[in-house]
C-alpha cells in the first residue's frame, strides 16, 4: 500500500468519523426495529410483508458491503501502521548509530615542522 493512499484513507476516516459513529448508533435502532418487526409481522397482509422482506434483503446486502469496506479499511490501516513502525525502528537505529560515531571536530590534521 502506498503511504499517500494510507494517508488519504486515514484522513477520510477522521473526516467521516461522525458518520461512522452514526452507523454504530444505528445498531440499537435496528435491533429495536427487528423486535418490533417480529411482533407486527403476522398482522400484515402478504403484499406488505413481501415488500418489507425485499427491503430487508436489500438492507442486509448493504450492511454486508459496508462491513466488508470497514474490515478492508481497518486491515489497510493496520498494515500501514506496521510499515510505519518498522520505518521508525530503522530511523531509531540510524539515530543511535549517528550518536555513537565520534564527531570530526577533534580530528584536525597535524603537521610536523621539519625545520631545525
Amino acid at each position: 500500500m502506498d503511504s499517500d493512499d494510507a494517508g488519504a484513507l486515514a484522513v477520510s476516516i477522521i473526516q467521516n468519523g461522525s458518520s461512522l459513529a452514526g452507523i454504530e448508533q444505528m445498531n440499537s435502532t435496528v435491533q429495536a426495529l427487528a423486535t418490533d418487526w417480529a411482533t407486527v409481522r403476522d398482522r400484515l397482509d402478504s403484499q406488505s410483508r413481501g415488500e418489507i422482506e425485499r427491503l430487508l434483503e436489500a438492507v442486509k446486502e448493504q450492511v454486508i458491503g459496508l462491513n466488508e469496506l470497514c474490515t478492508d479499511g481497518t486491515a489497510r490501516l493496520q498494515a500501514e501502521k506496521c510499515s510505519m513502525q518498522e520505518g521508525l525502528k530503522e530511523l531509531g537505529k540510524g539515530s543511535q548509530f549517528l550518536k555513537s560515531v565520534k564527531p570530526v571536530r577533534s580530528n584536525f590534521p597535524k603537521f610536523i615542522d621539519s625545520c631545525c
